[in-house]
């Protein structure tokens, strides 16, 4: 699963909120300011209500586009709401990665973000859609330098590789590693009918690997293996479990084995 992506979109929104902020301080106002005070509740130093659209170019090229039903800036706290915002991304070869959230706030002096009310992150090449991520809630921060996702759902459905279906109660990306974590009744289900279950589960996006110290439950057509930690390598679809393993098969259910580089020991 690529995640540059979805840190180019939190890279943007940083722009995105920097930039109303710094154009409610330094624009200069048809009217006197006075004549807008009124309208503003308590708090609010300014205020953009009702669709809008902001579009940056890079090289005379579109760099991105983010459409949102109002912002709002408060310079006593430092902190910027934007309600409703909508992401479109082209990508270098030719994709798009769209994000959307019901409420998104931007703190300055952290300059943390944080989406609220269901987020959702669309990744589309040549007219497929990629992968699929929902969330209750989102977060960037950014002295951690992580990227965070509350109760995520998704589904991966790479041009050259199975569809996976994942979720988990946290996730979690390390920008600097380029590692992530899930956690807190992890699944992971397969397009060939096989379902992994554990409770914390790392995946290193460089190496393509992924691997677990907590217990495993894998489920398949006619078998359950159990172990007390996992490693997967996801280029040569090989798999280890290293230690008190546990193999049921059914009968029943169970066909033929094939030949397959996966094993356990």
């Amino acid at each position: 699963m690529k995640q540059r992506e979805l840190l180019l979109f939190f890279v943007i929104f940083i722009g995105l909120c920097g930039l109303a902020a710094a154009l409610y301080l330094f624009a200069k106002p048809v009217e006197g300011a006075t004549a807008l005070a009124p309208s503003l509740a308590e708090g609010v130093f300014a205020e953009m209500r009702g669709p809008n659209r902001i579009t940056s170019t890079h090289n005379g090229r579109l760099a991105w586009t983010v459409e949102d039903q109002g912002l709002v800036y408060y310079r006593g706290r430092g902190q910027v709401d934007v309600y409703g915002p909508h992401a479109l991304i082209p990508l270098t070869d030719g994709g798009t990665v769209e994000v959307n959230g019901l409420l998104g706030f931007y703190e300055q002096d952290s300059q943390d973000i944080s989406l609220h009310g269901g987020v959702g992150v669309v990744m589309s090449k040549a007219g497929r859609t990629e992968w699929k991520l929902a969330a209750e809630n989102a977060y960037y921060r950014k002295a951690a330098e992580a990227f965070e996702l509350d109760g995520m759902t998704g589904k991966l459905t790479p041009a050259g590789g199975d569809t996976v279906a994942i979720a988990g109660g946290l996730g979690r990306y390390d920008i600097k590693h380029k590692t992530m974590t899930l956690d807190q009744d992890v699944r992971c289900r397969f397009q060939g009918g096989i379902t992994l279950t554990t409770s914390h589960i790392n995946y290193d996006v460089g190496a393509d690997t992924a691997d677990t110290d907590a217990a495993v439950a894998i489920e398949g057509k006619g078998f359950t293996l159990q172990s007390a930690g996992l490693l997967a390598n996801l280029k040569t679809k090989q798999v280890v479990a290293p230690a008190n393993v546990r193999l049921k098969l059914d009968p029943k259910k169970a066909k033929p084995a094939q030949s397959g580089g996966s094993h356990a020991r």
